[in-house]
């Protein structure tokens, strides 16, 4: 192999890479984000919402009164969550209510666009059902 043509390849390999870039950071693996809208409407103010995405395939957050987990996979722009396992603890009626309702939503979850420090989450019938910013720079 001559040197023009080992050059060729050198930067035909960090075009490749280069490329691949972009899109895998646009993944949800090793993110946290914290809902800015639920169904419509903002988040309550006194209640801080959060989840985080794993690179092994496992996601954990914080629902308003309990801590919570459970799996996710991805396949292009489709997502699937769940099931997921919270911790027990009661808290006021309107922390609980918005808890059920958070984590029903992201179970639901079938579709989620990533722009940046932005992230969607649509159901089944496309609708969109949070958005998020997100809240982890590294």
């Amino acid at each position: 192999m001559n040197m023009t043509t080992k050059s060729v390849l050198v930067v035909l390999a960090g075009l490749f890479v280069n490329s691949m870039g972009p899109a895998m950071a646009e993944g949800l693996a090793g993110s946290e984000w914290r809902p800015v809208e639920l169904n419509g409407a903002g988040q309550p103010g006194d209640t801080t919402l959060s989840v985080q995405f794993g690179a092994n395939g496992r996601l954990n957050g914080f629902s308003g009164c309990n801590r919570f987990s459970g799996g996710y996979t991805t396949s292009g722009e489709r997502i699937t969550i769940g099931p997921l396992a919270s911790t027990r603890m009661a808290c006021e009626e309107t922390a609980m209510q918005t808890e059920a309702r958070f984590l029903k939503m992201l179970e639901a979850t079938t579709e989620f666009q990533r722009e940046r420090v932005k992230l969607t989450f649509r159901d089944e019938q496309r609708t969109v059902v949070a958005r998020f910013a997100q809240t982890d720079w590294d």
